[in-house]
């Protein structure tokens, strides 16, 4: 049996890290760092990894809606690094008081965006290729060329999809692993 322990959103910053060293002992499987309107997901998560040097490190959740996919890549790449290859990377649609009264954004075509937020993330681990894309996402186009010799070899695990084609995506996402 595994175990796993999620940091809710009502601790604070130090109590985040006492709780991580604390759990570095007990050795669960997985420790899940949530985004709230306090703290910053991969801040957090890098914190996290120092002070617990055992479990892997989720992200629970990273809003797709706050970041572009690229940027969620960067982070990811950099959190898995610095916490030497032990993150999961979660990422969520969030919800529509949130999207739009404090992230500014429209809440729109959710199933649509996750899936090109997710297969614009896995590029961005595609080692030691040039390689150039575009992607339409609403208000913005990317279109550049990369290269990255990063390798995050975590799958990446999806949530608050239920209303919106969740087994769709969810299936879709694991068969392109």
């Amino acid at each position: 049996m595994r175990l796993s322990y999620s940091l809710g959103s009502l601790l604070t910053v130090e109590q985040v890290l006492a709780c991580s060293r604390k759990l570095n002992e007990l050795k669960p499987d997985t420790v899940w760092i949530p985004e709230t309107w306090g703290m910053e997901n991969f801040s957090m998560l890098s914190m996290v990894s120092k002070e617990n040097s055992f479990s892997k490190i989720g992200s629970s959740i990273v809003n797709i809606y706050s970041r572009s996919p690229s940027l969620i890549a960067m982070g990811a790449a950099t959190i898995d690094t610095i916490s030497n290859k032990r993150l999961v990377l979660g990422l969520g649609t969030s919800s529509q008081p949130l999207v739009e009264d404090f992230h500014g954004d429209k809440f729109e075509r959710p199933l649509k965006r996750m899936k090109e937020y997710v297969e614009i993330i896995r590029l961005c681990f595609v080692p030691k290729r040039r390689w150039r894309f575009m992607f339409l996402l609403g208000r913005f186009t990317e279109n550049f060329w990369h290269r990255t010799d990063l390798r995050m070899k975590q799958k990446i695990f999806l949530r608050n999809m239920k209303k919106m084609g969740y087994k769709a995506i969810m299936n879709w996402c694991l068969s392109q692993w």
